[in-house]
């Protein structure tokens, strides 16, 4: 997991836990709204246009505050989709992580495997090539011998003598 997830994950969460306690505090104050509102209508009032503008103030303010916390709920959901996809993603990432290392950890057996697939055919090239070298070696050697000998015994061949008195007169 990267710094920045680290880092993102704990404020996400704290972010999501500081808008649920604001949306308690919320429906506490809508409640307690709501309760006044009763108190107020229930109880009549000598100056009834005086309560008509409370209650309608305090209707307002139940209405601000149902709208602020739809706007909160809105915003939680959409915070915990968010972590949901960056959990997800994490877990996308950190499974990556695994295939990528199990790869760099087989990549030397990998390459150790065809080298020598590759070294196979050139060592039995090079064993041909030496077998072939030694054969050529020894024929040369017969030749050189056979050679030898025959000029041993060419320089021992003896020509006739045609000495003055077997000549013609």
């Amino acid at each position: 997991m990267s710094q920045a997830e680290k880092t993102t994950s704990p404020n996400l969460h704290e972010q999501v836990l500081s808008l649920r306690q604001d949306l308690q505090i919320r429906d506490q104050l809508v409640q307690q709204l709501s309760e006044e509102l009763f108190r107020l209508i229930k109880q009549p009032s000598p100056l009834q246009t005086e309560a008509d503008f409370i209650a309608k103030q305090s209707q307002y303010k139940q209405l601000q505050a149902a709208q602020q916390l739809d706007s909160c709920r809105e915003e939680i959901n959409h915070r915990d989709i968010e972590i949901a996809q960056l959990q997800s993603s994490m877990q996308d990432l950190s499974e990556r992580n695994f295939f990528l290392e199990q790869l760099v950890q087989e990549l030397p057996a990998v390459y150790q495997q065809r080298f020598a697939a590759r070294l196979t055919p050139i060592r039995q090239k090079l064993a041909m090539l030496q077998q072939e070298n030694r054969q050529l070696h020894a024929k040369l050697e017969s030749v050189s011998y056979r050679l030898a000998v025959k000029t041993r015994f060419a320089d021992q061949v003896e020509f006739p003598n045609f000495s003055e008195s077997s000549k013609p007169d």
